[in-house]
């Protein structure tokens, strides 16, 4: 992926003075460990909740440093887990910053899933529940949410709370009860009274190598509609680029993701100087 990225062309639609590359948490240390000592399947995922919470502090601690110094966290890969920390992280460094009153952010999200399960222990099903529920995330929209992937209890808590949205794949490229620019428009819409996270998950991408392919799902081109509209549209507290292999299971490089996410990481970066 940084190797992908560096390779972009320095000119007068993007020169990368706008840009610092920081680095990447490794935390292979900590699944060695848990793989290695855990003692059964419920040992396991137990041991594994923990080391969220241990993942949201090195996160959470990260994203408070950048956003307080009033530059914009951009984070790649890792699981959707990582959007509680960048919430709540984010809201408290723009907080700090003086640019909120109050440490509390919106979120939008492009992905087939809504992340909003219950509070069962820590996990990526549930970081927008947990982000909302310690009172760091005001407002939530999901755009492009898989109808037969969203369980009924979840969706009987969003539409019952008028601080949640959401757009399904199905209303707008089935029914298409609205078109994929208008969807996003709303979403901004509804989240433009405050600074807003954007999120999107790489695996709703139809047909890229990522984690969990999907053979039903958004185009590449679809998803850079989204990173740039959304950047011009709203007033972002970071961007959460998430999912994306660009090395698969079997020690191969995914250079189709890596590059993929460099179009999605400069189209943001475009989309903001629109703003």
């Amino acid at each position: 992926m940084e190797s992908v990225a560096l390779n972009i062309q320095s000119n007068d639609f993007l020169d990368g003075a706008e840009i610092m590359l920081l680095g990447h948490f490794d935390f292979g240390d900590m699944q060695y460990l848990i793989d290695t000592t855990a003692r059964g399947e419920d040992e396991k995922i137990e041991a594994y909740r923990h080391a969220v919470h241990n993942i949201d502090e090195e996160v959470e601690q990260l994203a408070k440093i950048i956003t307080e110094a009033k530059k914009i966290p951009i984070a790649i890969g890792g699981g959707h887990n990582n959007s509680y920390p960048l919430i709540k992280g984010s809201a408290k460094g723009w907080h700090k910053a003086g640019v909120l009153q109050l440490a509390q952010i919106n979120c939008m999200n492009l992905d087939a899933h809504a992340d909003y399960r219950p509070m069962e222990g820590r996990h990526s099903g549930n970081a927008f529940r947990y982000a909302e529920e310690d009172g760091y995330l005001q407002k939530y929209c999901i755009v492009g949410l898989h109808e037969n992937y969203l369980p009924q209890n979840v969706w009987v808590d969003m539409v019952n709370n008028p601080f949640i949205d959401c757009l399904t794949f199905e209303d707008i490229f089935v029914h298409e009860k609205r078109t994929f620019l208008q969807a996003i428009a709303h979403a901004a819409s509804f989240t433009d009274d405050s600074l807003t996270g954007i999120d999107i998950d790489i695996d709703g991408i139809q047909n890229t190598l990522s984690s969990a392919m999907t053979p039903v799902g958004i185009s590449p081109l679809h998803a850079r509609q989204y990173i740039s509209f959304a950047a011009a549209a709203s007033k972002p507290a970071y961007l959460h680029i998430c999912e994306g292999a660009t090395r698969l299971s079997d020690g191969r490089t995914d250079a189709t993701s890596g590059k993929l996410i460099s179009y999605l990481v400069s189209d943001f970066v475009k989309g903001m100087a629109i703003n």
